[in-house]
């Protein structure tokens, strides 16, 4: 993922309202959104290249996405892949403070990323950076994750905020149309408020807004994701490669336990 945008604990029947951009080259191999053959308790989409995800959830309600953090510096042969961390996660029999715990001694043996790993049943949401090996508990409110750290102001991030934001206004129950639209928003910040991440001014300007499009890389899939009270998750992902039909691929199940 590029861009996770999420309400924690903040809707009266919908304790996460989650909203994601997968950005990736056009032409990495991967599955849609759907239930994992080989691994049956996890629901979400699939790198086939790797054989990990951007973002998944399992039957009992354990949820992990992944961002990479912005760097330029090449990456070691070595390197663990990041979308391995997700399959980690949600096989795990550890606790999410234990695993973490796990993970937080074997962090440089990845490149930099952000990890959003949450349980719906126990209200508990955390957020981690191996690199400057920053681990946050959640407390209720609206968030926006990119490839630096946690709410850092990109244009992007802020954008997305505030377009979730105003899409859950009005009250009632999320609109599915309206969160997946706000995924396809490609208005083009400032130069002024780009960040400077190493990259240069022209990839700093063709990655800044919240839908990417370049010839060969961009945004492949938009993902909602959607939990209730009553223990139910949805779950929806739309292909948005150029020149694929936009399939809408939806999952609905209740937790197990």
């Amino acid at each position: 993922m590029c861009l996770i945008i999420f309400s924690w604990q903040q809707h009266a029947d919908h304790p996460l309202i989650l909203v994601a951009n997968r950005d990736e080259r056009y032409t990495r191999p991967t599955e849609q959104l759907q239930r994992w053959q080989d691994i049956p308790e996890i629901i979400g989409g699939r790198d086939l290249q790797a054989g990990g995800s951007w973002l998944a959830v399992n039957r009992q309600g354990r949820f992990a996405a992944v961002t990479n953090v912005r760097d330029p510096r090449p990456v070691s042969e070595d390197t663990r892949s990041r979308g391995k961390l997700i399959t980690d996660c949600l096989t795990s029999d550890l606790s999410l403070a234990d695993w973490l715990g796990q993970l937080r001694h074997t962090r440089q043996e990845y490149a930099g990323f952000n990890l959003l790993v949450g349980d719906i049943r126990a209200a508990q949401l955390f957020c981690y950076n191996n690199q400057s090996d920053q681990l946050q508990e959640l407390p209720s409110g609206l968030y926006g994750l990119s490839n630096s750290e946690l709410d850092d102001p990109w244009p992007k991030v802020n954008r997305g905020k505030q377009l979730l934001d105003d899409a859950l206004h009005p009250g009632g129950p999320p609109d599915l149309d309206a969160l997946l639209g706000l995924l396809t928003d490609n208005q083009q910040p400032d130069e002024a408020e780009l960040p400077d991440t190493g990259i240069g001014l022209e990839l700093e300007r063709m990655l800044s807004p919240i839908t990417i499009q370049t010839d060969d890389y961009g945004t492949c899939s938009s993902t909602v994701l959607l939990t209730d009270h009553l223990g139910q998750v949805q779950m929806h992902e739309q292909n948005r490669r150029p020149g694929a039909e936009t399939t809408l691929m939806t999952e609905f199940w209740k937790i197990d336990g």
